[in-house]
């Protein structure tokens, strides 16, 4: 770690010298959980979908999800609109959400 108190880590990993950020077991069991949801789901190529805004400005927060979701659990995400969704979304026969080609395990929508 530089001695100037740089970023070092990943984004969701931040380490400063001289400041501590409290530990949030949250963040990383809501991320566990979405793992989980994922792996129930058992189509090793299907993705976790976050549905968000077109001006979306939460894209940090959603972040913090996606990051350890693919370097942790090696689960790929998107994001869409509800537009892109209706434009590209489709059910496939087994009841399988599938957007742009790609079949959604999990669908996370938070505000």
């Amino acid at each position: 770690m530089s001695s100037r108190g740089e970023l070092t880590q990943p984004l969701w990993r931040i380490s400063w010298i001289g400041f501590q950020i409290p530990n949030n077991p949250a963040a990383s069991q809501f991320v566990e959980a979405l793992a989980k949801a994922w792996m129930e789901f058992n189509n090793p190529r299907a993705v976790v979908m976050f549905v968000v805004q077109a001006d979306e400005r939460n894209m940090y927060d959603q972040h913090w999800h996606s990051a350890p979701l693919k370097e942790i659990h090696n689960v790929s995400t998107l994001r869409k609109t509800l537009a892109e969704i209706d434009a590209e979304g489709e059910l496939l026969p087994d009841g399988t959400l599938a957007v742009g080609g790609q079949a959604i395990a999990v669908v996370l929508h938070t505000k």
